[in-house]
């Protein structure tokens, strides 16, 4: 009987390990454990891939649930439906975080820009065409738009949400953090 309890426990112990084990892949919206809190050094992580940028944003993002996410890449026959224009000549890589439950009101778009010198362009342009009403059954309260030298930001959700990611992605920045643009549903 004893021996019973002790397997009992080791089988215990090993599916509690397995269980633990079975986190975030990289996919979606998990953390890679790695962020940058040093506002001084922050522009760093804007020169490695989108999607590793996003994940960083995300690591540093509280107070906000999140929904689970999977990436989606931005080109020029979706550009529209993402950031508001057709124009994507400017781009020369752009990522999307979307909700993998399609009806929620919630988009993370990343995008690198050719030129910095084009990234206050961009951003209007972003902000006077982007669609806040683009889901199905559901809009979003708002979007803000920022820049880290030619990697722009653009995030859209529920005002909470939006809020946070954005505090974390101005940690990241620090003071290479651009001019924040900001559009609400009633504009």
């Amino acid at each position: 009987m004893k021996n019973k309890g002790i397997l009992l426990l080791i089988m215990l112990l090993f599916i509690g390990l397995i269980l633990s084990s079975c986190g975030n892949t990289g996919e979606g919206n998990g953390s890679t454990g790695v962020g940058n809190t040093d506002a001084t050094q922050g522009n760093g992580i804007f020169q490695t891939d989108l999607k590793n940028i996003i994940e960083q944003i995300y690591a540093g993002t509280t107070g906000a649930e999140l929904p689970e996410t999977e990436y989606k890449d931005i080109k020029a026959d979706n550009v529209e439906f993402y950031l508001g224009s057709k124009d994507f000549s400017n781009i020369t890589q752009a990522v999307a975080s979307d909700p993998k439950l399609s009806t929620v009101p919630y988009s993370v778009c990343i995008l690198r820009v050719s030129n910095a010198n084009q990234t206050e362009n961009m951003k209007n342009n972003i902000k006077s065409n982007i669609n806040l009403s683009k889901w199905i059954c559901d809009r979003a309260d708002c979007v803000y738009i920022n820049n880290c030298d030619n990697v722009i930001i653009v995030i859209m959700g529920k005002e909470s949400t939006v809020k946070a990611i954005y505090a974390s992605f101005q940690k990241l920045a620090g003071t290479a953090a651009g001019k924040l643009l900001q559009k609400n549903i009633d504009e």
